[in-house]
């Protein structure tokens, strides 16, 4: 037993001379440089001896990168989702060009832009051609389009003496301010408003092209029919929204937002009782959850 123990004395010895004793740096970048390989399904033993801990932070710096690509960082609070937003002044915003859109001054997420950039190129070859006819609007500009209907300035809404079926029925096609999803950016209106449109003719032919196409670029189409989704607003066939960055939005305001935030406009309220958040703000396509 004693020559054993005194052979073993002897080789860790040799080894020590011959490797070097590893420092606690070394041992914590060899566990680092392993939680690395075993993510990707390559560890091995003793791999602190092939790589340098300079590998793993080029390693980490490109792995960074893409993530920032395919899932930009996304920062926002509860202003945020309720709209209360100025987009020219807004960094993560780009105004839409020309080229793209029916009109100047319409701005989306940078990376929502991106993705429609992508998706109308390719949609050009096989002869779609994709126009935005709406994009982002803050709270206020959706606060007009609210309070114009329901005081009369736009359709027949005033006519509806009971306010709750009057709200009900502007809800049909328009959201309450703080409620819309083009609060954030990620939302557009493509080439026509009326669902009549993509029933036929060219209309159809676009829509089928988005149905079957628009999910490879990031976007859905939250207002699917009603039969799908149990009321809430109707169909929108031109509506489709960038899925990597909304569906993080319809999370957190289903967490942070009250039905108290939700103020400062004609009706505001119904807004307990109309179970706005739940009957209207999440009650999408669950494709685009």
């Amino acid at each position: 037993m004693i020559k054993i123990l005194f052979l073993l004395i002897i080789i860790t010895l040799i080894i020590l001379f011959s490797f070097g004793v590893p420092t606690e740096d070394t041992i914590n970048n060899s566990l680092v440089i392993s939680n690395v390989l075993v993510d990707n399904n390559t560890a091995s033993e003793n791999i602190w001896l092939d790589f340098t801990p300079s590998s793993v932070l080029i390693s980490e710096e490109k792995n960074q990168k893409t993530k920032e690509i395919i899932n930009p960082n996304i920062d926002f609070d509860t202003k945020y989702l309720l709209g209360k937003l100025n987009y020219q002044n807004d960094s993560r915003f780009i105004e839409v060009s020309l080229e793209d859109s029916v009109k100047s001054g319409m701005y989306l997420r940078k990376e929502t832009y991106l993705a429609f950039k992508q998706m109308t190129q390719d949609a050009k070859k096989d002869k779609i051609d994709l126009i935005i006819i709406s994009g982002a609007r803050n709270f206020e500009t959706q606060k007009n389009i609210w309070e114009n209907k329901w005081s009369g300035l736009i359709g027949d809404y005033y006519l509806i003496e009971d306010e709750y079926n009057k709200a009900t029925s502007i809800l049909e096609q328009s959201a309450m301010p703080g409620t819309s999803r083009h609060h954030w950016g990620t939302e557009i209106d493509l080439n026509n408003l009326n669902n009549s449109y993509f029933y036929g003719g060219e209309g159809l032919k676009i829509y089928n092209w988005l149905a079957e196409n628009a999910s490879k670029y990031g976007f859905c189409q939250p207002y699917s029919t009603q039969d799908s989704r149990s009321g809430g607003y109707q169909e929108e066939r031109w509506h489709w929204s960038y899925l990597p960055t909304s569906s993080v939005f319809t999370q957190q305001y289903s967490s942070l937002v009250k039905n108290d935030d939700l103020s400062g406009f004609l009706g505001d309220h119904l807004v307990s009782e109309l179970k706005i958040i739940v009957n209207y703000v999440l009650n999408i396509n669950r494709e685009c959850l």
